[in-house]
């Protein structure tokens, strides 16, 4: 092969080289600079081939995106360090107000709508210990309100931040429960003409500092709040309110 075709071949395989790829990638080290009027030896002319060549089936792995489908509707990106691709797929369909963006499994797969709920949801990452920062803005107090007619009830867990009503005209005897966790805060309401008594349950250590163990009268709210439970079976309960 002589220079002359061997110049020509080398200038055309660099031109569908860089026609072919994206600006990011066409980044392509010759070894050999030549210049206008030098005669070559086609050794250094056949290392820029070379190097060419490689730089075409052996890229370097570069950012890139891709849009496709009417607006746009799949975008593709790669991070450089990985050894593999995995895909940022937008759905095929738009969201609803206030959705989030999650991840589909990574691959091929698109990204999901995650809806944020309006009530009655389980929220991710909410099922532990966490902290919260920041300035944080709350509306109504977060609870429910349950009603009792009987005279004696034992409390649950599910009782923690919630209000009880206690509707009976005769006396009526609350048992605290020795597994509740600490931070659990019930209120309990007199809201008959029964006395509500509250008695420490099995493990469990009650503290007044005025040595309230029953409500007031009627319309009369005690607070109960579990200031610590070590072991988790002998809960400590501090007595508030409007007690007798």
């Amino acid at each position: 092969m002589n220079c002359r075709r061997l110049l020509a071949l080398t200038g055309t395989v660099a031109c569908l080289a860089f026609g072919g790829i994206r600006v990011a990638e066409a980044q392509c080290t010759i070894p050999n600079v030549i210049t206008n009027g030098q005669v070559a030896d086609a050794t250094p002319l056949m290392g820029d081939f070379s190097a060419l060549v490689d730089c075409i089936e052996n890229p370097a792995p570069v950012p890139s995106k891709q849009f496709s489908g009417p607006g746009g509707g799949v975008i593709t990106m790669q991070n450089p360090s990985s050894t593999s691709d995995y895909n940022f797929n937008l759905p095929a369909t738009a969201g609803n107000p206030g959705d989030l963006l999650t991840s589909g499994g990574g691959g091929t797969s698109p990204e999901l709508w995650t809806s944020t709920g309006t009530s009655g949801h389980v929220l991710p990452f909410l099922d532990g210990g966490n902290t919260w920062s920041g300035t944080q803005t709350f509306g109504a107090v977060v609870g429910s309100i349950t009603t009792q007619s009987g005279t004696a009830y034992i409390l649950a867990a599910s009782d923690c931040g919630t209000t009880i009503r206690f509707t009976s005209n005769s006396p009526v005897t609350v048992t605290t429960l020795n597994s509740l966790p600490p931070g659990c805060s019930v209120a309990i309401e007199q809201a008959g003409n029964g006395q509500i008594a509250i008695a420490a349950g099995a493990g469990t250590t009650q503290r007044s500092p005025h040595s309230y163990t029953k409500t007031y009268g009627p319309y009369a709210i005690l607070g109960l709040f579990v200031d610590m439970n070590a072991g988790g079976s002998a809960a400590e309960i501090i007595i508030t309110g409007d007690g007798a």
